[in-house]
């Protein structure tokens, strides 16, 4: 096994509104390796809605999710190939936020040789970054211990104290709701769900 394989990272954030109605949000990514060269990512976004809130935040969301029939892989494949150009695509029918993410990461070459880059000062975090994982990838490889990671409550997201946001505003917060029962108000689009099963060699249905 790798020492990549034995690995994950897991990014918890306040993220920017994206709806209407509930403002920031808390969400939760995590990224786990398969082999040195691709991973598999997964991310939960939690929001403080409830009521009626929720079910017209659902019904868009739903719209959205009908709408997509381009798989934003399967699109970023075919410009990275030159058969088609970002602007090419119809913004309501493919995730264009993350079809440009996959451009800018996948266009640098799934292993980029380093060697040619050219860091300035600004590049402080990556370097940074760099080095903490040589030291805790080198640390495992040869059974050291690795370092314990403590999230101190000085850091923890808290997304829904956010001055102004509007799910504090309008009063429909969690901690409002009591005990009610969480729900899933959205998922990702059918086309990408397809295309990951393939990725993945499953062969059974889907539920969604």
């Amino acid at each position: 096994m790798s020492i990549n394989s034995a690995c994950q990272i897991i990014l918890h954030i306040a993220a920017l509104p994206n709806d209407p109605e509930i403002g920031w949000q808390e969400s939760l990514f995590w990224w786990v390796p398969i082999d040195d060269a691709s991973h598999i990512q997964f991310s939960i976004h939690r929001i403080p809605a409830s009521g009626e809130t929720v079910a017209r935040i659902r019904a868009r969301r739903q719209s959205r999710r009908s709408q997509i029939d381009t798989a934003h892989q399967d699109a970023c494949t075919m410009i990275l190939n030159g058969q088609a150009r970002i602007e090419d695509f119809d913004v309501n029918r493919v995730d264009v936020v993350r079809l440009q993410d996959d451009v800018a990461q996948l266009g640098q070459g799934v292993i980029v040789d380093r060697s040619r880059e050219n860091l300035g000062r600004a590049d402080v975090g990556v370097t940074a970054i760099r080095r903490l994982w040589r030291r805790e990838l080198n640390n495992l490889a040869s059974g050291l211990p690795l370092k314990t990671w403590k999230k101190t409550s000085a850091i923890k997201v808290r997304a829904w104290e956010i001055a102004g946001n509007l799910a504090r505003v309008t009063g429909e917060r969690a901690a409002d709701a009591g005990e009610a029962r969480p729900e899933i108000v959205d998922v990702r689009p059918f086309v990408e769900i397809e295309q990951q099963k393939r990725a993945l060699h499953v062969t059974a249905p889907s539920s969604s």
